[in-house]
């Protein structure tokens, strides 16, 4: 958190975690071009951020521009970036 800032994390402040599957793809195409060879236990997927619901917009990074989004009935609003902790880091496999 940024010192002043006074919104809450996400756990108190939205109930919906999104993440585009294509931002991800790209993530992993950017290690992988980085790191060749590989790297020892190397994983990139959508589970890894504990996401509630994943989108593949086909376009990385895309999600960064959405103020609204609807599914089905549905109207979700941006609440902001979240904060997460680094259990992303962790392969639950």
């Amino acid at each position: 958190m940024i010192e002043g800032d006074t919104r809450k994390t996400f756990t108190t402040d939205a109930a919906l975690h999104i993440v585009n599957k294509a931002s991800v793809d790209d993530l992993r195409k950017r290690v992988l071009e980085q790191y060749p060879d590989g790297l020892p236990d190397f994983f990139v997927d959508a589970e890894q951020f504990r996401s509630n619901i994943v989108i593949d917009s086909g376009l990385a990074f895309s999600e960064d521009l959405y103020a609204e989004m609807r599914i089905g009935c549905f109207l979700l609003r941006n609440a902001g970036p979240t904060a997460r902790c680094n259990a992303i880091r962790t392969n639950w496999d």
